[in-house]
């Protein structure tokens, strides 16, 4: 941090402290100290201090200058550290240091700030005080001072702004950051926030290495195989739970990647383009686990069971099938060429193509790895071979209804998916996440409150 009174020029200082170029004030971001604050701001917020966060979207959103009060114990790149009642003009935006808010909502400030004399208060969407909108600050304050309450934006919500007070507040705001980096929607499933948000915070917290988690999800979908091989109840039943682990790991990578900071050490001779971590390795995962718990039931169902000469060609027929299919979709991932005629169609297009709709506690789920996971708890191999065999079989239904004169397309990253590749190359996630599976008005003030 610098001082206030450090005597360097304007053009010495960081991009952070400077006056905007065509010589109007520049926008100040004020952050204190949260006297009621009873959570830990050190340990991170999905892997970065949640200061950081708030500093971070700020910026991007037009925010030029970031001031920190004394008391505030963190060390933000570029930050002015100025005591409480030290002079500052300039519009600016004050916050707790717990205070995370949308960066389209933050855009809108800087889009609009106020003229001086105007000034709002914006609380947290549960009542508490969070932040203070003001055309001239005048003066860097010791507590948040309290206006007229704004009026957010057409298009934004309560939950735009989150206040981190008690332990409790951690999960709102987690959610706030999981739609900001794209990876869930504003009305995500049970299965999203109950489940994957939860595993995402453990992962972040203790800084798991994105490609190793990776490595991880494969290693788990192949031990489907000799778990499979063991030719007993328990091991067909853990070999399921395998597949399905290992699947919905390989949904976590992308997002697991996007939360990640930036790692400073990274060289640019790691493996890149579309066998980067979170990209056609992360969803080729699933196809291989398919392919190596369907190789497993084979032998399973050829080598033990007693069948006629006729029926067990029939039987390791069909695990060909469900072996090489999923096996040839791979190779077309891993060749970064993915081909939509190999494409595991989406159950939950069929299930709307059927006027359906999941359970809630449903939504998001691998439904088919799901399946084979009860099919395998009833101690017949035949009913998870079933369901790996159909599956493969279903890859083929884009190559039978394709139109005539098309030839076989590229299949593009499955918008819902949590896998797809990173910056620049698609939207961000939002729910049901399989394998194929701002407003521009002015901030103004709520004159009616």
């Amino acid at each position: 941090m610098s001082d206030a009174n450090d005597p360097t020029t304007d053009a010495d200082r960081p991009s952070s402290d400077r006056v905007v170029s065509d010589g109007t004030p520049a926008l100040s971001l004020i952050m204190l100290r949260d006297p009621e604050a009873r959570v830990r701001f050190d340990r991170g917020l999905l892997g970065r201090d949640v200061r950081e966060r708030m500093w971070r979207s700020a910026a991007d959103a037009g925010f030029a200058r970031l001031v920190v009060t004394s008391s505030v114990d963190a060390a933000l790149e570029g930050a002015v550290s100025m005591a409480p009642g030290a002079e500052l003009r300039g519009p600016g935006l004050v916050v707790y240091e717990g205070t995370v808010i949308a960066r389209a909502l933050l855009e809108q400030m800087a889009a609009h700030p106020l003229p001086e004399g105007d000034e709002f208060s914006v609380d947290d969407g549960i009542g508490r005080p969070a932040a203070w909108f003001a055309g001239d600050v005048g003066q860097v304050p010791a507590l948040l001072p309290l206006a007229e309450l704004l009026d957010l934006p057409e298009g934004h919500h309560a939950d735009d702004v989150v206040r981190m007070v008690r332990t409790k507040d951690r999960a709102r705001a987690e959610r706030l950051v999981l739609r900001e980096e794209g990876i869930t929607a504003r009305r995500c499933s049970s299965w999203e926030d109950q489940v994957e948000r939860r595993v995402l915070r453990w992962l972040t917290r203790w800084r798991v290495h994105v490609a190793r988690f990776e490595l991880a999800a494969v290693g788990v979908v192949l031990a489907a195989g000799p778990l499979a091989l063991l030719q007993h109840w328990l091991g067909l039943a853990l070999a399921c739970v395998a597949l399905f682990v290992g699947v919905e790991c390989a949904r976590l990578v992308a997002p697991l990647a996007r939360l990640a900071p930036p790692n400073p050490g990274a060289t640019k001779r790691r493996v890149g383009g579309h066998l980067a971590p979170g990209r056609m390795l992360t969803r080729a995962i699933r196809p291989i686990g398919h392919a190596v718990l369907a190789a497993g039931l084979t032998y399973w169902l050829v080598a033990t069971e007693t069948r006629s000469p006729v029926a067990s060609v029939v039987v390791l027929a069909a695990g060909v099938v469900g072996v090489s299919l999923p096996l040839l979709w791979t190779r077309s991932l891993l060749r970064g060429a993915p081909r939509a005629a190999l494409e595991l169609p989406q159950a939950v297009s069929l299930l709307r193509r059927l006027d359906l709709r999941l359970p809630s506690r449903l939504e998001g789920v691998p439904l088919l790895e799901l399946l084979i996971v009860g099919c395998g708890c009833s101690t017949y191999p035949e009913l998870p071979w079933l369901m790996l065999v159909g599956g493969a079989v279903a890859r083929l239904w884009r190559w039978f209804v394709e139109p005539a004169g098309e030839g076989v397309r590229h299949a593009p990253t499955p918008a819902g998916s949590p896998v797809e590749p990173l910056a620049g190359d698609a939207t961000g996630v939002a729910s049901g996440r399989g394998e194929s599976d701002v407003a521009s008005s002015s901030v103004h003030p709520n004159t009616s409150r």
